[in-house]
């Protein structure tokens, strides 16, 4: 079965700039509640520390190391045009023009990602494409799973998708599903420097999930880039969420 039968490819990122992965060390929108401990493992409601654990009064309890909250959260979409140029390569505008050398250092870097990741002979390169990205964090505590909700718009209003992990630990697993399927066409797992292309007319849902083992809680950064056809989009950027 070719890759275009089945609807998805594996891709093997190059190496990933630090203009990219510095991208999450703060995002602020959160696309998924963190997980909550079993009732078990919380206090009662209304339930003090003994005594003794207590600071004495007028006491500040000492300050605690700054902790990720768990859960997943992403960054503001970050939308790119692709076209393909008389240099038989892919050039990539920002929308709009990056304001600062910051913005400008990130676009370069996710151009060069994306220019390996997207050359499949999926996307045609007689017309502009669209691209929409999110940079998006999971953090899992020691010894859970978390469904892993990532941004972007519906499944049925963008004809590929693309999911890069660029960074973290942990075990991700991700479950592919066909046009009215209920049992899974494929299952695979992602690692840092690993990708997914998906077709949307033959995977038409993607779930994922990240599972921390008893050590210690699991990190996960992945890259989405969501790919509209430009000329077939009434308004690109609205579309692209």
């Amino acid at each position: 079965m070719t890759r275009r039968q089945r609807g998805f490819t594996l891709l093997t990122l190059p190496p990933v700039p630090e203009a990219v992965t510095a991208g999450f060390g703060a995002l602020p929108h959160t696309t998924a509640p963190a997980p909550r401990p079993p009732a078990g493992e919380r206090p009662p409601a209304g339930e003090r520390p003994p005594a003794g654990e207590r600071p004495p009064a007028g006491e500040r309890p000492p300050a605690l190391p700054p902790q990720q909250p768990t859960g997943t959260r992403h960054s503001p979409g970050l939308r790119l045009r692709m076209s393909w140029t008389a240099d038989d390569d892919w050039l990539f505008r920002p929308l709009p023009q990056p304001a600062d050398n910051a913005g400008r250092r990130l676009t370069t870097a996710l151009s060069g990602l994306l220019r390996q990741a997207l050359s499949d002979p999926w996307l045609g390169i007689h017309e502009d494409w669209l691209i929409s990205l999110h940079h998006v964090r999971t953090v899992v505590p020691a010894g859970r799973t978390l469904r892993v909700h990532l941004p972007g718009p519906r499944p049925d209003s963008c004809p590929y998708k693309l999911v890069a992990v660029v960074g973290g630990s942990g075990t991700g697993r991700t479950q592919l599903y066909g046009p009215g399927r209920t049992a899974p066409l494929a299952e695979v797992r992602l690692g840092p420097g690993q990708g997914l292309l998906m077709d949307r007319h033959a995977v038409t849902l993607d779930a994922h999930e990240l599972t921390a083992d008893a050590t210690g809680p699991a990190v996960q950064d992945l890259i989405t880039a969501s790919v509209f056809p430009w000329a077939r989009t009434p308004d690109p950027v609205a579309a692209a969420g």
